[in-house]
């Protein structure tokens, strides 16, 4: 009695240590925990997470710095053009009406300012212009006083007494010139170091060609060409020096002989 119970018990175990039974409370199907992660896993997965998340914000992070390096550039570059349109705009409408020496308002050409008279700059009410026509002849009439009404005298210079430096455009009608009265001045492009301007004249060596000079000299004239060169202020996203040559329509090109 004692004897079979013993190998029955036996038997048991057997079973249960071979792993074929299927009645204990503890046991676990292989197929489940074959579908499960441990924690090294985890862990593992986890870190080369960060590593791939690292490497993608280190790309993300250099576009969105080149992206903005670019939005400056363009800004600034914007700004530049304007300015330069609207001398260039200004230089192509520039006209003598008074070539006398005390002429008033006069005309100035120098290495770092401008100043003459341009057309349809700022268009104003005819009515509000006080025009009689230069003092030599040319202009007059009904179709002057016309005529009197779109020419402004115009000023670019820089502004040093800010800083940083600006280019500065000043405007204001014959009338309010000839009377002395307040000129209206707008910062033009900000962040301007230094202005230069010279003026071409017609060289006479074997190799005709234009040399430049940063003197003019003759108010009854207007210079044919004209180098812009505007030097901006560091930092910038832009060339430090911008150049432009600028043609006048009614100037004259004059010899360097002329020029003395």
């Amino acid at each position: 009695m004692g004897g079979g119970m013993t190998r029955r018990v036996r038997s048991a175990q057997c079973r249960v240590r071979g792993g074929w039974s299927v009645h204990s409370a503890f046991h676990i199907p292989h197929s489940a925990l074959s579908k499960g992660l441990t924690f090294v896993e985890l862990l593992m997965a986890a870190t080369l997470f960060s590593i791939l998340m690292v490497g993608l914000s280190t790309h993300l992070r250099g576009g969105i710095l080149a992206w903005r390096r670019v939005q400056v550039m363009v800004d600034e570059l914007q700004r530049v053009r304007v300015a330069l349109e609207r001398l260039t705009q200004d230089l192509a409408n520039a006209l003598v009406l008074d070539s006398r020496a005390d002429a008033i308002p006069k005309t100035l050409f120098a290495a770092d300012t401008l100043q003459f008279l341009t057309t349809q700059p700022s268009p104003i009410p005819a009515a509000s212009a006080d025009w009689r026509g230069p003092a030599t002849g040319g202009i007059g009439g009904a179709g002057a006083h016309q005529a009197a009404s779109r020419i402004w005298v115009v000023t670019y210079r820089l502004d040093d007494g800010t800083q940083p430096s600006a280019l500065l455009r000043s405007a204001q009608t014959v009338r309010a010139a000839r009377a002395s009265l307040e000129t209206r001045t707008d910062t033009l492009l900000a962040n301007v170091k230094r202005l230069a301007i010279r003026y071409g004249y017609l060289s006479n060596t074997a190799a005709p060609g234009i040399e430049w000079r940063t003197t003019w000299d003759d108010p009854a004239q207007l210079p044919k060409l004209l180098e812009l060169t505007i030097e901006l202020e560091r930092p910038s996203a832009l060339p430090r020096q911008i150049r432009r040559v600028v043609v006048i329509p009614q100037g004259i090109l004059k010899s360097v002989e002329e020029a003395g």
